[in-house]
């Protein structure tokens, strides 16, 4: 579409005009993404200096490019990998967080409960 637009005769050939504005709000809204991460991150940790986590994010962030380096890729993931990997993490791994819990908290009752 760049190459069609034609402005009087004195403004053609955009297309460069138009991948500098896009490689530039790309870089931008990948920057912003990044620092709120590392906030949240942060936040979620209790931690009052972000910098520790830049670093881990960061290589995140670099090594999803090699995992995902293009968006058919990334489909091709969602479609046959995503619904395994997020049951084991979102749902296998809670569970057994949960009951291990229980469990721990029965036997901790149990050995509160004949000291008294």
């Amino acid at each position: 579409m760049a190459k069609k637009i034609n402005v009087g005769n004195f403004l053609m050939r955009i297309e460069a005009i138009i991948a500098t504005i896009w490689i530039f709000t790309t870089y931008t809204r990948t920057v912003m993404y990044f620092y709120v991460s590392v906030v949240v991150f942060s936040n979620i940790f209790n931690i009052k200096d972000y910098r520790p986590f830049t670093t881990a994010i960061g290589m995140n962030m670099f090594f999803s490019l090699i995992v995902f380096p293009m968006v058919p890729s990334s489909g091709e993931f969602n479609k046959n990998i995503w619904l395994f990997y997020a049951a084991t993490y979102g749902l296998v791994m809670p569970l057994l967080l949960i009951i291990t819990a229980k469990f721990k908290n029965k036997t901790i009752n149990k050995h509160h409960g004949s000291q008294q």
